[in-house]
């Protein structure tokens, strides 16, 4: 469904975005006899299969009881808003992140990506989408339960012909992948993998790696420079949401109230400031960023 752009009508089996409000969206996976509840009423499944994508479903006031006039949106699932609403199994990739390390792995239709450090999924989605349709998604994660939960959500999302899910600790044991377009690295002890990463990658391979301190940046890089990598890098994202506000009318410079000798009203401008939120996402980590150059 991320990535099935072309379908317009939803059906039993597929996960779709449930809109209730700006400040409200959920995630559920449609079949037949199945309920979905919130303020606005009781959804039967079956009021949302064969509909179009975007359509407005009104709300019953119980099971299979009439209709009120409460009613919810409905839209396909993208990458976008799954990082929004997926379940937090661990700290996840958020979107501004995201976008930054998709376009450092330079990555398009058709790349091989490895990921290692699955968590939640967030970035395996975006990566999906990237490198569809002929492109793959290697992603592994060292928490069992996790990946199985994970490679759960690639099949009902649509995504098993282009990601592969693994459980494996890839500090330890390697990737067992070979000629990777890029790599990304979301574990505790990077520089423990970069010895492997230079193993998945092809000749100007791309190299990325998420981490949240300092310390694990510094360690990372010296392994980095020390297996032949080069452009190496580190960045941090940050994203700063505006308000405008409209201001009250102000006096135009040099003009006052008594300098219309003909009594008309003094000319006036309104002020229009654009300014930073008050509550800011802070520090989420450091991206480093390295190209492999294999020795002729």
């Amino acid at each position: 469904m991320i990535i099935n752009s072309g379908k317009r009508i939803a059906k039993a089996g597929d996960t779709i975005c449930i809109y209730e409000g700006p400040t409200r969206s959920a995630v559920i996976r449609l079949e037949f006899g199945g309920l979905y509840q919130c303020r606005f009423g009781i959804f039967q499944h079956e009021d949302f299969i064969d509909q179009p994508y975007g359509s407005k479903i009104y709300g019953r006031n119980k099971k299979g009881g009439e209709r009120t006039k409460a009613f919810v949106h409905f839209c396909k699932l993208t990458a976008e808003l799954w990082t929004e609403l997926v379940p937090h199994r661990t700290q996840i990739i958020y979107a501004s992140d995201i976008s930054t390390i998709v376009s450092r792995l330079e990555l398009r239709p058709g790349s091989v990506v490895v990921e290692a450090g699955t968590g939640s999924g967030s970035l395996s989605h975006s990566l999906a989408r990237a490198v569809f349709p002929s492109g793959k998604v290697y992603t592994f994660e060292y928490h069992e339960e996790r990946q199985k939960k994970a490679q759960q959500e690639f099949e009902e999302h649509g995504l098993s012909d282009v990601v592969v899910s693994a459980h494996r600790d890839v500090c330890t044991d390697g990737f067992e992948v070979e000629n990777a377009n890029a790599l990304f690295l979301d574990v505790p002890s990077p520089w423990l993998a970069v010895e492997h990463a230079k193993k998945a990658l092809c000749d100007g391979g791309m190299f990325a790696s998420y981490s949240p301190c300092i310390e694990q940046v510094q360690r990372t890089c010296d392994q980095l420079r020390k297996h032949g990598f080069v452009r190496v890098e580190t960045v941090e994202t940050k994203l700063y949401d505006y308000k405008i506000l409209h201001r009250h009318p102000v006096l135009l410079s040099g003009a006052s109230d008594d300098d219309a000798a003909d009594g008309s009203a003094p000319k006036r401008q309104k002020l229009v400031e654009a300014v930073p939120e008050g509550d800011q996402r802070g520090h989420t980590a450091y991206l480093t960023f390295a190209k492999l150059v294999l020795e002729p």
